[in-house]
């Protein structure tokens, strides 16, 4: 016996697939509803970002960014 994965919603009454099955024939199905997530809203993920100061502070930077953040979370450990 081989599972199949298929992501999808369940909306008024109706079960509605990501993408189609892949088989025309009859399967016994388990359906398993996950908890709801309530999405954060997006401005508070980006309420405090400003580009301009961005670009200013990069203008600094004398190694990638990747390894300034990685130096800064660890002076800051």
């Amino acid at each position: 016996m081989s599972l199949l994965a298929i992501k999808g919603i369940y909306e008024n009454g109706q079960l509605i697939l990501e993408e189609p099955a892949p088989a025309k024939k009859t399967f016994a199905v388990v359906v398993t509803f996950l908890e709801e997530k309530q999405p954060e809203p997006a401005t508070t993920l980006f309420s405090s970002f400003n580009f301009k100061k961005s670009q200013q502070i990069s203008a600094n930077l004398t190694t990638s960014l990747s390894e300034a953040l990685i130096e800064e979370r660890r002076e800051n450990q």
